[in-house]
């Protein structure tokens, strides 16, 4: 049976030293496997194996460096002499490779060493090598072993086993920085670096050719932006008209924005349809969006999504007149559920301002002159309903009970086709 590993260094020399010499631990009869060193000052290399590293002799009181030739003789050296101590293995390592000299080739061997490998709190990482080497060992001498060919990181398939490497090749996937990627993954990724890649450069190319702006007349800078224009640089051309406070320089911006007919595009035209403070804006957008062959229909799904809900009384009729010009009848009853919606006065909103909706009596949200109300308070949506009287042909003006009537019976039951005017 072998004997467990050493634990701390101090244990081990204190069962090594003893009176002027050091003992053989016991049962170690056979010729030391592992060699440190010692430099002498004076000149010239000591090898062997290291038994203290700082012993204090009894005798002298000098502290000592001591040392286990391979032959098993002991040399003891005044610490103050040493110039330097080479240490090659730490005691667990020494312990492992005087096991590996003495131990049986046979497979329960093998597994007796890699369990008390494994049985190191940090083994799996420090002795992978040394595991790999005994799994590997005991499959040669049992090639029936699972357990260790499961170790090693195999897998059977139908029948045969494959390492890691194997068995990802034969599955179709490629390595790929450090990971196993398929080949749809990989071109996926290539075409997404292609892309950030075109990105960066249509960003470099915007910037150049604002620097020239100053330079050109406006004939000349609408030109050259349409030239250089492409479907990577929509973003940031949205970027820039939004902050872009010159109208006819913003107006040129969309114009470019719209003639790219992308997804990205065509959020961005939304956005500037219903976002933008100028209404000049808004409406060269609305207009590209119906000229330039979008999806309108996708287009109203999008701002019926992304404006509709919005806490702004103002934003949801701005969408809902937008989806009334684009056809939108795809979305008519998310303009049913927000002919009425919920919204609660800025606390510091002006008193005189008149607010786009309109209360359940027909009245303006806000009188003129009078404090906003506290809490949320119901507002009818006009651009809602106009909208709905647009894409549907009928008018039930604010009652959502008629409009939902009328949308159950027309379109879910008796086949009414909101689409078939388009």
């Amino acid at each position: 049976m072998f004997q467990p590993f050493f634990g701390a260094t101090g244990i081990l020399v204190a069962s090594l030293i003893a009176g002027a010499g050091f003992a053989q631990p016991p049962g170690q009869t056979e010729q030391l496997r592992v060699e440190d060193t010692i430099i002498v000052k004076s000149g010239g290399t000591l090898a062997g194996q290291l038994r203290a590293d700082e012993y204090k002799d009894p005798e002298s009181g000098k502290i000592m460096v001591a040392l286990e030739t391979p032959s098993g003789g002991q040399i003891m050296l005044e610490k103050s002499r040493v110039a330097r101590v080479g240490i090659k293995t730490d005691l667990k390592d020494r312990d492992y490779e005087n096991r590996i000299h003495a131990m049986e080739d046979t497979p329960e061997a093998h597994w007796e060493i890699a369990n008390l490998l494994k049985a190191d709190p940090v083994g799996r990482t420090r002795y992978r090598p040394q595991l790999d080497f005994h799994y590997r060992r005991i499959i040669e001498l049992d090639p029936n072993d699972i357990l260790a060919r499961r170790a090693m990181g195999f897998t059977e398939v139908d029948g045969h086993w494959y390492d890691e490497t194997g068995f990802y090749a034969s599955q179709g996937y490629i390595r790929d920085k450090g990971k196993w990627r398929s080949k749809l993954e990989l071109d996926l990724i290539r075409q997404e670096d292609n892309f950030k890649y075109a990105v960066r450069e249509a960003g470099a190319e915007l910037h150049r050719f604002k620097l020239r702006l100053s330079g050109m007349t406006p004939q000349q800078a609408a030109a050259e932006l349409k030239r250089i224009a492409k479907p990577e640089m929509v973003e940031f051309l949205f970027e820039e008209a939004k902050k872009e406070t010159n109208l006819p320089m913003k107006l040129l911006l969309v114009d470019v924005i719209g003639t790219q007919q992308t997804l990205k595009a065509g959020n961005s035209l939304i956005w500037l349809s219903v976002m933008d403070p100028s209404p000049e804006v808004r409406d060269r957008a609305i207009s590209l969006m119906l000229q330039n062959g979008y999806d309108l229909g996708g287009l109203a799904n999008n701002l019926a999504a992304g404006f509709l809900s919005n806490s702004d009384n103002q934003i949801v009729n701005r969408a809902a007149n937008v989806i009334g010009q684009l056809g939108g009848k795809n979305v008519v009853l998310e303009l049913i559920q927000h002919i009425v919606t919920s919204h609660t006065p800025p606390a510091n909103s002006d008193p005189g301002r008149l607010n786009a909706g309109q209360n359940n009596s027909g009245g303006g949200g806000l009188s003129l002159g009078s404090p906003p109300p506290q809490g949320p308070q119901p507002f009818n949506n006009p651009e809602v309903v106009n909208a709905l009287r647009i894409l549907t042909g009928v008018d039930y003006r604010y009652s959502k009970p008629e409009w939902m009537k009328w949308y159950i019976d027309n379109f879910t039951i008796s086949g009414y086709d909101l689409h078939r005017d388009q």
